[in-house]
């Protein structure tokens, strides 16, 4: 009989053991996930802050590059600036371009740099981001053009890849030749 004690003490042990290493883990889970609440919650604390800064340097930016020699406003707040104006045909909405561009932050990050590649880029106008889908018809074939995209018509109020959102962009571009 003082066998079957013993016994069952070992496995009244085991147990134990086997139940506070379970205990350990879930308290561990739960400092982990608690945490990360708190990282997100700073996260998104910090993001609304950039938001709201973003927003402001985008007025600010918009309002004195308007200002800027050869800048043109449209009426839905594209602003461009002709650097060289091309002498071929002007495209439509629906036909296919070839175009060298690069697309940088109004602080200069460089977001893309298609300026180096070994053709161009090639892509339906009515695809491309909505300022450009303004600009290109505007364009004739030769031009090279920088546009400031109100956050609006670029990649709009949140936040892709990392790109903060409301953003404005800068798209500088070189209209290389049309498909129709």
């Amino acid at each position: 009989m003082q066998a079957d004690y013993r016994q069952q003490l070992k496995e009244y042990g085991k147990l134990k053991n086997k139940y506070m290493k379970i205990n350990i883990r879930i308290a561990a889970i739960g400092t982990v996930m608690a945490f990360m609440f708190v990282t997100l919650a700073r996260a998104q604390e910090s993001n609304d802050k950039v938001r709201g800064k973003v927003s402001k340097d985008t007025a600010t930016f918009l309002q004195q590059n308007i200002n800027t020699s050869g800048v043109t406003e449209t009426g839905s707040g594209l602003q461009y600036k002709v650097i060289k104006e091309g002498g071929g045909e002007f495209p439509s909405t629906t036909d296919r371009v070839k175009i060298y561009f690069k697309l940088s932050l109004v602080n200069g990050h460089q977001l893309f740099d298609e300026f180096n590649a070994a053709k161009p880029w090639i892509h339906h106008i009515n695809k491309a981001l909505p300022g450009m889908q303004e600009a290109l018809p505007m364009m004739k074939t030769g031009s090279k053009w920088i546009i400031f995209m109100p956050s609006e018509l670029a990649f709009g109020k949140e936040e892709v890849d990392g790109l903060p959102a409301g953003s404005p962009v800068v798209c500088e571009m070189e209209l290389v030749s049309v498909e129709k």
